[in-house]
């Protein structure tokens, strides 16, 4: 019978099932928050976004487990530090923090986000062209 400490590895281990036609490794260049289980995938939002507190999410605080959660204190502005701005533009920063923030209220749905600037900047980001498409079933 396996111990407590066994028990919490396979519960917090998950594997990452790469697509039908990608490779595993190309699927994994593409994760951006990659993660074991969710104390894991929420420390590394928090390293990613900054910690979530009043000042990045207004009401926080007023959360009911605002204040029984304590995380590690980051700043934010991860996001730039994991991605370069020759890979990734200021436009396209915008446009993923949007996305991310921690807020519902506030994060840009995703009808919005094709709207945004980073769709219209040039160069494009990808020639439509080379777009994925997938065999009809």
């Amino acid at each position: 019978m396996p111990n407590d400490a066994t028990a919490k590895r396979k519960r917090c281990t998950t594997s990452t099932r790469p697509s039908r036609h990608t490779s595993r490794s190309q699927n994994q260049q593409y994760i951006i928050i990659k993660r074991r289980c969710e104390l894991d995938q929420i420390t590394k939002k928090c390293v990613d976004l900054g910690t979530p507190s009043d000042t990045i999410w207004p009401g926080y605080s007023a959360l009911p487990m605002g204040k029984n959660i304590v995380f590690n204190d980051y700043p934010p502005g991860g996001l730039r530090k994991k991605i370069c701005s020759n890979l990734l533009s200021e436009e396209g920063l915008s446009l993923l923090q949007d996305l991310l923030i921690y807020d519902l209220t506030r994060r840009t749905t995703a009808a919005a986000g094709l709207e945004h600037p980073y769709f219209k900047e040039q160069p494009v980001a990808m020639e439509p062209a080379m777009f994925l498409t997938l065999p009809a079933r």
